[in-house]
């Protein structure tokens, strides 16, 4: 794994590749994603709880339900993202998605140990 200081920027290859397949010009969508994520390439993670949509990569396969929380019953919300720029830090081929979604108990329930929330694998499909 690299340090915070080593950069991990999508190569050439596979930005050509993504940009050939998810056409900006053709998907508001990714285009939207590309601009955001451009403002900080590095970053693996969004964290946004109050409020907050995933800034998804493709409009396919989005998440559209999201299970209640299974100790109290409230709705979740999302909470953070791991986005694809992951996929390149930990170097695992055999991994892929466009991002992951995770949707925590909006009435932040207590409970003793762990509580299962709910995470949403967006796949890239046209």
């Amino acid at each position: 794994m690299q340090n915070s200081s080593e950069s991990y920027d999508i190569s050439l290859k596979d930005a050509e590749s993504l940009s050939k397949e998810y056409g900006t010009d053709h998907d508001p969508t990714f285009t939207k994603f590309k601009e955001r994520i451009a403002r900080d390439p590095e970053q693996i993670l969004r964290y946004a709880r109050h409020d907050a949509q995933p800034l998804w990569p493709v409009a396919n396969s989005q998440c559209s339900s999201v299970p209640a929380c299974g100790c109290c019953g409230a709705s979740r919300s999302f909470e953070f993202q791991l986005l694809p720029t992951l996929l390149y830090v930990v170097g695992d081929s055999d991994l892929d998605w466009s991002t992951i979604a995770v949707y925590t108990c909006s009435s932040d329930c207590e409970v003793e140990g762990y509580v299962e929330e709910f995470a949403w694998t967006q796949a890239y499909v046209k």
